[in-house]
């Protein structure tokens, strides 16, 4: 039977090390079956990346500027989290617990 079944070699995942920025993250899913709820784990205790003191990018959309505000933090501080790599704003909740992760807006 071992010859049809092909083992994953599995990888060693140092959950103090996990990436903060939602964009840089793999897919919960994609760990190993056993470690995702470790790692889940480990986001959730950690909470939402929210960096506070970043200077967030302004884009000009139609006439009108505008840019990320970190006031917002404190409407929504369990779950709202900012990835500086993508200039995005993603659900802490939906990366825990949602098969395919998205930002709420993308422009281009």
């Amino acid at each position: 039977m071992e010859r049809f079944l092909k083992r994953k070699e599995r990888v060693e995942i140092d959950i103090d090390n996990l990436p903060a920025d939602p964009d840089l993250r793999p897919s919960i899913w994609s760990y190993d079956v056993n470690d995702r709820d470790r790692v889940r784990r480990a986001y959730l205790l950690k909470g939402p990346h929210q960096p506070k003191n970043h200077q967030f990018p302004q884009t000009t959309i139609g006439n009108i500027s505008r840019r990320f505000n970190s006031n917002w933090f404190e409407d929504f501080p369990d779950w709202m989290e900012y990835s500086i790599q993508k200039d995005a704003v993603f659900c802490l909740y939906c990366y825990a617990n949602v098969k395919k992760l998205q930002t709420f807006i993308i422009i281009e």
